[in-house]
Parts: C-alpha cells; structure tokens; sequence
C-alpha cells in the first residue's frame, strides 16, 4: 500500500506540462522591472509597491480620522448644546422679565387690593 495518492488522469498530458506540481519550486518573484499600475486618483503610472503602500496609507489614514470623529464630535456636539441652552436660558429670562413678571406684579396687585376694599 503507498501513502502517495494517484496522479490525476491528465498529469502525463503535453497539454499540462507547463503547469507547476504542487511539491515543484516556484520562483517567488519575477525577474525585470517592476509591474506598473495606473491610478485614477493621481491619474499617473507607479510601480505596484508603490500603489499597495498609498492603499496601505489611506486606509491608515481613513481610520485615524474615523477614529479621531469618534472622540472629537461628541465633545463638539456637548459644546453646542450648552451654548444652546445658554441662548435659550438668556431668551426665557428676557421674555420672563417682559411679560410675565409684569402679569404676575399686576396680578399680586390686584388681590391686595381687593383684601384691602372692605
């Protein structure tokens, strides 16, 4: 009994002789320059390292500023609101001084009056 499992039907084909074995040693990268890759973004030809490393780098930065809105817009949002209630507080105080203290004096008034008219 052998350990080695049987050959595919098609393993002494001409056809496939130019695929590699899977126990065959592959050379890891090609001889000559650099592949080239054309961007949309920069609209301009870059080695493929070099395009893979500013991928690399929006990525990074994509999530430092992700990040970065996830601590900052809460602050940002509570520093809103308190000048926003501090506008409403000063708004109220106005209207309160305006009309209803003057409703209210006239009305305290008018019941002194009526407790003082036997």
């Amino acid at each position: 009994m052998t350990d080695a499992l049987p050959l595919p039907e098609h393993a002494h084909d001409p056809e496939h002789d130019d695929l590699p074995m899977l126990t065959d040693v592959v050379d890891e990268a090609p001889e000559g320059p650099a592949p080239v890759l054309t961007t949309p973004i920069l609209g301009a030809s870059m080695p493929l390292a070099l395009a893979e490393r500013i991928a690399e780098l929006d990525t990074c930065l994509r999530q430092q500023i992700e990040d970065w809105l996830n601590q900052e817009i809460p602050r940002l949002i509570w520093q809103e609101l308190d000048h926003v209630a501090e506008r409403v507080r000063t708004q109220a105080l106005g209207s309160l001084h305006d009309t209803l203290l003057p409703r209210l004096s006239a009305e305290i008034i008018a019941q002194l009056q009526e407790r003082d008219t036997p």
